[in-house]
Order: structure tokens, then sequence, then C-alpha cells
């Protein structure tokens, strides 16, 4: 994944319509949100919104493309508030900047 500068309380946007997964802590990613896209180009992509100071949506909710689905926080292994984005294509992590 890859680091995106954003003050605590950012909005974080739906990079594309999905179904919200699932949402929970962890100690090293902090307040995660799961983000599933579906098939595209036929492989599946999930996105994951790592770090997060609070969730806007809840686990099955279905979110359109630039909604807030979250808001930038420093939870879990993280110096200051930022975005740690991550995309998994077929349940695999790639590079974001190769499909954003």
């Amino acid at each position: 994944g890859d680091d995106f500068h954003a003050p605590c309380g950012t909005p974080l946007r739906a990079v594309e319509s999905g179904r919200a997964l699932t949402e929970y802590y962890s100690s090293v990613w902090g307040n995660r949100l799961y983000l599933s896209l579906g098939t595209i180009n036929g492989h599946n992509y999930t996105v994951i919104y790592n770090h997060i100071s609070k969730y806007r949506v809840g686990e099955g909710q279905f979110v359109a493309r630039g909604d807030t689905v979250a808001y930038a926080g420093t939870t879990g292994w993280s110096t200051a508030c930022h975005l740690h984005f991550t995309v998994l294509k077929d349940g695999d992590p790639i590079d974001p900047q190769t499909v954003l």
C-alpha cells in the first residue's frame, strides 16, 4: 500500500462504488475498512483504508464512488495522521499507483 498525507478528520472517499465488507481494529494498521469493488476486467478488487479515526459506513453498506467512507486518523502503528491505502487484486496486494 501507499501512504497519503491527510490531516486528522479528513474525509476519506470511496475510490469506486462497492460494499463495505469489514471494519475492525488491528494493532498494526489501527482502524481498518475493507471495501469490495467487485469484479473489474475479470479480476476481483478490494481496497483497504488503514489508520482511520472514525467509520462513516457500516459493514454490508453499499457506497457510491466519492461517498465518504471514513475519516483520516493515526490509529495503530502510526506517528501522524494519514491514510495508508491498500489495493488487493484477486486477494493479493498490488501497487495502488498502477490502478489509481
